[in-house]
């Protein structure tokens, strides 16, 4: 963990302070802020050396008294940088506090206004090359409209299948293009605290799991469902819609106001199943990917 408060509109904050710090200006959107809320708090957990957690603040009349805060952004390294809704100007802030000590961003995650105007101002500073890796949709449930009847029940994901469920969760990574993923500490992970469901053709002597969903990343809240993956035999039957629905009003009886999932807008398959479910799109998020610059070996 990099320590310590510096900067004057750009503070890097311990995690301890971070969420104090930056809660107020976070539950003021909070299902766009829901990803930052889970990883800050991974970071709290973890201690991972390297991480990030800082504060984009203005200054009031008294200083150092009172201040807004106008942003925040979240890296646990490898991962790209996560980043608020901030205006230019401290996205500018962000990006020279970030260049000035050779801290290494591999990319940006974020309202696709703002992370496109960080990956520009990013590489105009440094020389990399900005791509746009995915371009995600982010949705939000507080009343769950159940799909038609199909076969199967939501049970929670036993123990006993864990190799399966790490194939099915490196399946998910590469489909969603996610890298720098540990499956097997992913899934050890969810199954120790209860996080990871499947839908099930079978009964209790012969099971027979056909997909798995799974939820984190508590707000304030809310809660985020994440691992929806169905492997390519099993699909088209329903079981998708039933497991999530399901899932999302476990997740909804059990006191959360609202539930969040982020698609990929490229699969207008999924954006329609969690729409019919009551799922309601809320903005859209950039994933930008920066290239390194290219340094010539001669002819």
């Amino acid at each position: 963990m990099i320590n310590g408060i510096v900067g004057s509109m750009i503070n890097l904050l311990p995690p301890e302070q971070f969420l104090g710090t930056a809660r107020p200006f976070l539950e003021r959107s909070e299902t766009e802020n829901n990803l930052i809320f889970g990883i800050s708090a991974n970071i709290l957990r973890d201690r991972p050396a390297g991480a990030l957690c800082l504060v984009a603040r203005r200054a009031g009349s008294d200083a150092e008294a009172s201040f807004q805060v106008d942003g925040a952004a979240v890296m646990l390294p490898p991962n790209n940088l996560f980043v608020t809704r901030m205006g230019p100007e401290q996205l500018a802030e962000l990006v020279d506090f970030l260049a000035a000590r050779r801290i290494k961003v591999p990319g940006v995650v974020g309202v696709a206004a703002t992370a496109e105007i960080f990956a520009q101002l990013w590489c105009a500073k440094t020389g990399a090359t900005p791509t746009v890796h995915m371009r995600l949709g982010a949705y939000e449930i507080e009343k769950v409209t159940m799909p038609a009847a199909t076969r199967g029940h939501l049970r929670p994901a036993s123990p006993t299948e864990l190799e399966q469920l790490i194939l099915w969760c490196d399946a998910f990574a590469v489909e969603c293009h996610l890298s720098n993923r540990d499956s097997r500490k992913i899934v050890q992970l969810a199954l120790a605290e209860g996080r990871l469901f499947v839908w099930d053709i079978g009964d209790a002597l012969a099971p027979l799991p056909m997909m798995m969903a799974g939820w984190g990343g508590p707000t304030p809240t809310g809660v985020r469902i994440n691992m929806v993956y169905t492997p390519p035999a099993n699909r088209g039957k329903g079981y998708a819609s039933w497991c999530v629905a399901q899932l999302t009003q476990q997740l909804l009886d059990s006191g959360r106001q609202r539930c969040f999932l982020y698609t990929d807008l490229a699969n207008p398959t999924s954006n329609r199943i969690y729409q019919r479910l009551g799922y309601r799109f809320v903005c859209d998020f950039a994933d930008y990917f920066f290239a390194p610059v290219s340094v010539a070996t001669g002819p």
